[in-house]
């Protein structure tokens, strides 16, 4: 739960592991209250999800999964922000994708974010 993953997170800062979950937690609850029309409420979750993984990876650049979370982050942004700032976020997830794809590391899921995201770039492209 949100409450717990907080606690771990003030107890032990440093875990990187705890913050990820911590992360992943504030998206999920950001998910609950954009399903229920909560907008609001579901970007200032989604913004906690963001900043939680901008530092994970300022902290640890290499490390794949948190630019991936962080890319995810940023797709959650483009979701729910205003019209004016979506470019900004689609173009900073693909910025975070291209690499990972580059390398041959995006499969699935992952790979399908891509196509999302390229896909909405071309529709502001066109328009």
């Amino acid at each position: 739960s949100l409450h717990v993953m907080e606690d771990l997170v003030a107890k032990e800062p440093h875990r990187t592991d705890f913050l990820r979950d911590l992360s992943v937690s504030f998206n999920n609850v950001g998910n609950i209250h954009q399903a229920m029309g909560e907008g609001r409420k579901a970007l200032e979750f989604f913004e906690k999800s963001l900043h939680v993984m901008e530092d994970l990876v300022a902290k640890e650049p290499h490390r794949t999964d948190f630019r991936v979370d962080l890319a995810i982050s940023c797709w959650n942004m483009f979701g729910i922000c205003p019209q004016e700032d979506e470019l900004r976020w689609l173009n900073k997830a693909k910025e975070i994708l291209r690499p990972i794809r580059d390398a041959g590391l995006l499969h699935g899921q992952l790979e399908e974010l891509w196509g999302y995201v390229e896909k909405e770039l071309e529709k502001r492209v066109e328009s």
